[in-house]
């Protein structure tokens, strides 16, 4: 006589394997060994940026005074973003 309940615990675990492996292949993961160097190169960058724009940031050209503005906060928020991540990370 059969039990009255059917065990689907192998079909079960064969399918959550199977989604698991759909996700890791839809969510790449990005190396953690480069956000760090990333992070460092484009707080150097603004540094250097923020010395050789010192003549635009007291021309008297709005112009070129919103340009170095600009181009400081890009780069201060590339920085940001490649220190704390961007959207959903896969960790």
């Amino acid at each position: 006589m059969a039990p009255p309940y059917r065990n689907e615990v192998e079909s079960l675990r064969a399918e959550n394997e199977r989604l698991r492996a759909e996700l890791g292949a839809q969510r790449p993961r990005r190396p953690r060994w480069r956000r760090p160097w990333v992070t460092a190169l484009l707080i150097a960058l603004e540094l250097i940026a923020l010395f050789a724009l010192q003549p635009w940031l007291n021309a008297p050209s709005d112009v070129r005074f919103w340009g170095a503005v600009a181009i400081l906060v890009a780069l201060g928020i590339a920085a940001a973003l490649s220190a704390f991540g961007h959207g959903r990370r896969a960790d």
